[in-house]
């Protein structure tokens, strides 16, 4: 059965983590950001938990023709910042930015340079709900 996850869903959820193994901090549930957190519950036990967090991914285009390079950077450094400030003052607390291969390497000192740290190497995956048409559950009212 698929539910919503309750309080005392955490400490099952937590269990699952920990013997994961996966290297990532077990996250505050409570956060007001976590807007969907569901479970599946077999027998009485939670046996599977989901929890979608809001958080920003960064687009970012930079014309090479415009500036030196340093004014570039300077203006990257700034953009950075204010978006930062914007983000953090309507609730967001996470930014992601995603890099295409081909200049991941080139770029990262940049974003270190900024405060973002590369989280893991881990591969990245998206829904595009743009994508999706849900399927809406109708439940007849008895």
């Amino acid at each position: 059965m698929i539910r919503e996850m309750v309080e005392d869903d955490v400490a099952a959820l937590k269990a699952i983590h920990a013997k994961s193994g996966f290297d990532y901090v077990f996250p505050d549930l409570c956060d007001p950001l976590f807007l969907v957190s569901k479970v599946v519950e077999n027998e009485g036990c939670v046996v599977q938990g989901i929890a979608a967090k809001i958080e920003l991914t960064v687009c970012l285009w930079v014309d090479h023709s415009k500036g030196t390079p340093e004014q570039r950077w300077q203006w990257l450094r700034e953009l950075i910042e204010e978006t930062k400030q914007a983000a953090w003052l309507r609730g967001v607390d996470t930014i992601t930015c995603v890099v295409p291969p081909e200049i991941a390497d080139s770029f990262e000192k940049r974003l270190k340079a900024v405060g973002m740290s590369r989280d893991r190497p881990w591969p990245k995956f998206s829904f595009n709900l743009l994508d999706y048409i849900p399927v809406v559950r109708v439940e007849s009212a008895e």
